[in-house]
């Protein structure tokens, strides 16, 4: 009866363990891809200010449309998992 207990609980021990950790990884690689979402924002900031662009209205609407692109990428990779 021991040995019994103690396979089921070694058993399922190979099943729980790796699935929380794999759960924990969701929230980190959320939390990665925010930051370098971010960090390629202060990146595209830094370089418009070292770049004098005249034309305001162009760089916005290029900017936005990589936003608009980086964000339906990120969303149908998120579907498709």
């Amino acid at each position: 009866m021991t040995k019994r207990i103690i396979l089921w609980l070694a058993f399922a021990g190979l099943f729980v363990v790796p699935a929380v950790g794999l759960a924990g990884q969701d929230g980190r690689d959320e939390w990665r891809r925010g930051r370098t979402e971010f960090r390629r924002e202060m990146r595209e900031q830094s370089r418009d200010r070292q770049h004098d662009w005249h034309d305001h209205a162009y760089r916005d609407a290029m900017r936005e449309s990589l936003r608009e692109t980086r964000r339906a990428l990120r969303d149908a990779f998120r579907a498709r998992e």
